[in-house]
């Protein structure tokens, strides 16, 4: 309980200041982002000592660095286009419309890798997106580029989801692994790109660093990042999946209202409102029906398993262990299908993350998924 409390507390807060920082007008995402990302390779080589096998990943290496790269760019754009958007828009409307991108995945699994989602998956996503709508069709602060750029950020960050599975298992790295290699491999082009476009030149130049509230603002999103990075990894590793829930959807809830009430650029509309209480429902919704499912989904295959081997014990070793190797490997690509589906509906900034939150327990898993491979985007 005490993991799972203390990522809520961290995925809110990260959230929280993200938003500060950009409502404070400070002009620099990829300058953000980059700083984030420094202190999150510090952490996980400090980390890396201590001598957790699970916090353990092979020293930095050219081979390792190339495979992880493709994904590197899709997390530049997921996360920079994602806090840029953050800025742009009241947190009520962000993570409502951050929740849309369990569509680009489901689309995305369809087409690419063969998988549909099930009937009651798809009816609670039908929900969020019913509230998505409803929301954005009386949004009265509506502005067509910040809607374009969440569509992009959508859009990346369900590739990233989609992707990674396939990174991990051609590289072999654990979560930590993950989070080192994708941050140090994507620094030199994000910087690269900083400096190109006067991102960096306009960071230096902003006139806010004077004052004491941006600042702790800024320090605190820096680090934070990382910290709930090192959360998430505790928390889906002693948590249980009820706990996680539970817990997910408070703190879902505790972003939505402290969005209202801590920033002033939320217009009041009843329809608006009630499209956002629905997705919050749908979202909530979700997480129940996800949880279900994954209990289902782990009580079902030990009884096959030992089905399996009742009925094979007058057939032959050789039989038995050939149906149980079958039955874990099916297990296996199944587990990967939900896991990759259903990972995206809440973060992060979210990612889980730094720029904002996209509430639900989906967006846990996709962090448990991804192992913190978001750094400054949308959770």
């Amino acid at each position: 309980m005490f993991w799972a409390i203390t990522y809520s507390v961290l995925s809110v807060a990260i959230t929280l200041f993200n938003k500060a920082v950009f409502s404070a007008g400070f002009p620099s995402a990829m300058t953000l982002t980059l700083l984030q990302g420094v202190v999150t390779i510090v952490g996980c080589e400090a980390l890396k000592y201590s001598g957790s096998p699970q916090l353990q990943y092979p020293n930095l290496n050219l081979r390792t660095l190339l495979q992880v790269a493709p994904l590197s760019f899709v997390f530049i754009a997921y996360v920079v286009i994602s806090l840029v958007s953050l800025g742009r828009i009241n947190l009520p409307m962000f993570t409502t419309l951050r929740r849309l991108t369990i569509l680009f995945v489901m689309v995305e699994e369809y087409f690419l890798l063969g998988r549909t989602p099930t009937r009651a998956i798809l009816n609670t996503v039908g929900v969020m997106t019913l509230g998505a709508a409803i929301a954005a069709w009386k949004d009265l602060t509506f502005d067509p580029y910040t809607y374009f750029l969440l569509f992009l950020t959508n859009l990346f960050t369900s590739l990233y989801t989609v992707y990674i599975s396939k990174v991990r298992k051609d590289t072999g790295l654990t979560p930590a692994g993950m989070l080192f290699y994708s941050n140090v491999s994507s620094m030199p082009v994000l910087l690269l790109l900083a400096l190109y476009s006067g991102d960096v030149t306009a960071a230096i130049g902003y006139e806010g660093y004077n004052d004491v509230p941006f600042l702790i603002n800024f320090i605190a999103s820096i680090f934070i990042a990382f910290l709930m990075n090192v959360s998430v990894f505790y928390n889906t590793s002693v948590s249980s999946a009820r706990t996680q829930t539970v817990v997910g959807q408070l703190k879902n809830f505790i972003a939505f209202v402290l969005g209202l009430w801590l920033f002033n650029d939320y217009v009041y509309d009843p329809i608006n409102m009630l499209g956002l209480w629905v997705g919050l429902a749908g979202s909530v919704w979700y997480a129940y029906v996800e949880m279900v499912e994954k209990e289902s989904a782990s009580q079902a295959l030990p009884t096959t398993v030992v089905n399996i081997n009742n009925n094979n014990n007058n057939i032959g070793s050789n039989t038995n262990n050939s149906s149980i190797n079958n039955l874990n490997n099916t297990g296996a690509v199944a587990s990967s299908s939900q896991e990759s589906i259903k990972g995206i509906v809440e973060t992060q900034p979210f990612l889980s993350v730094g720029a904002g939150d996209e509430g639900g327990a989906a967006g846990d898993r996709k962090r448990r998924n991804a192992a913190g491979g978001f750094n400054g985007g949308s959770d």
